[in-house]
């Protein structure tokens, strides 16, 4: 099985190296060192596509890359591509991206372009293989401009390989399409303010300017990104059939480092809306409980100060407690819980629910010590007052004695 894999491997090694020529099978059989016959059947059963369909979804895919450049004219595409002319190639490009060479080059929309993934590290296999040759990774600090980002949200993913099993690999050829302010599309792991309900924490997409007016793919969402600076991670040069082992040496990089040695800190460290599920699913998590505990004990801490409202001299009367009770309510819902919101205690709505039932929690607590206190001194006098009433029966029977 391995040595049919390598031999369509080399095949498409074959053709991105000669995509400008014209290709035969008996070239791709040389190269995959099987017969004509049992090459194109190995071809088609790998890659789902004839070796025609393969070379010709490549080199329109090319030929799309140069028109949305802008730098080049329809009939040099062409050539470059391999097509004898201008019709045929105008012919396919309709065919396969459902619009004339010319109108892209114009208004370049975007498009799925075709990825041609190797046979041999096609299927995202997450064994463990050696990447000796990977060497440690490089961090800098970078700014970056206010943007625009066009995103794909999944389901529910944490990270890359979830994240294609539920999108699929396909987007990256969409992304490819589109010109981003980066060089090249992006990955990212939103922060729980530039989440959606019910969406992947890790997405991928594009930067493009704020004043971005071009077409948003079906299904594709877009963020505003505020210029700050950033923590880049960059490893080495891999082999390319060892990506999935250097993706997770880049993301274990990420999750291990600690800014706070350089002065920073993560932007939205707190409370993120999957806390329960790595409480519950992942003990040994380095998810940052402390720190969301420590915040919600503070938050609580000074919801407790608003409780000096129902200090008095006097005895309150009812009316005058529900004023306070009321006013005591509009402290905490209306002015601390925003205002926790604006300090950078919690962004979306679990984080303020649970910031709201510590709170809460506090609120009741007090309220039941207060009617344990005042049930306290309530028995006590109904106790001194039944005292006095013995007393006093006992002096009249004594006087009438």
């Amino acid at each position: 099985m391995k040595e049919q894999i390598l031999a369509v491997q080399r095949m498409q090694d074959f053709i991105e190296n000669n995509k400008s020529e014209e290709i035969s099978l008996s070239d791709l059989a040389r190269a995959s060192l099987f017969s004509p016959w049992y090459a194109y059947r190995l071809f088609r059963d790998y890659l789902g596509l004839t070796p025609t369909e393969y070379i010709r979804k490549c080199r329109l895919t090319q030929a799309a890359k140069q028109l949305r450049s802008g730098k080049v004219k329809v009939i040099d595409a062409a050539y470059d591509a391999g097509f004898a002319n201008v019709d045929t190639f105008t012919r396919a490009f309709y065919r396969e991206f459902g619009l004339n060479p010319s109108d892209y080059m114009k208004y370049p929309i975007p498009l799925t372009f075709f990825i041609p993934y190797g046979a041999k590290y096609r299927e995202l296999r997450k064994e463990n293989i050696d990447v000796s040759n990977i060497q440690p990774i490089f961090i800098q600090i970078i700014r970056r401009p206010e943007r625009l980002c066009i995103i794909k949200r999944g389901k529910c993913a944490e990270d890359y390989f979830p994240y294609c099993n539920e999108v699929s690999c396909d987007v990256w050829g969409i992304l490819m399409s589109m010109k981003s302010l980066c060089g090249e599309p992006i990955s990212m792991w939103l922060p729980p303010k530039y989440k959606e309900p019910n969406t992947s924490t890790y997405v991928q997409g594009v930067e493009v300017e704020t004043d971005y007016m071009g077409m948003i793919p079906e299904g594709f969402d877009t963020i505003h990104l505020p210029e700050t600076e950033y923590l880049m991670f960059q490893g080495q040069p891999f082999r390319e059939e060892d990506y999935c082992e250097a993706i997770r040496i880049v993301q274990a990089a990420m999750n291990s480092y600690d800014p706070s040695v350089i002065g920073y800190r993560w932007d939205g460290l707190i409370m993120r809306s999957t806390f329960f599920m790595c409480l519950l699913f992942n003990p040994t998590s380095e998810f940052p409980v402390v720190i969301f505990f420590g915040r919600c004990i503070l938050l609580t801490l000074v919801s407790m100060l608003t409780l000096l409202i129902y200090a008095s001299g006097e005895e309150l009367s009812n009316r005058a407690w529900w004023a306070r009770t009321i006013l005591h309510a509009i402290l905490l819902e209306v002015v601390l819980l925003p205002l926790a919101h604006n300090w950078g205690f919690w962004y979306n709505t679990l984080d303020g629910l649970i910031y709201g039932t510590f709170i809460l929690a506090a609120k009741v607590m007090w309220h039941l010590i207060d009617f344990g206190q005042s049930f306290y001194m309530a028995a006590a006098l109904n106790e001194q007052i039944r005292k006095r009433k013995r007393e006093e029966i006992q002096k009249e029977e004594t006087n009438n004695g």
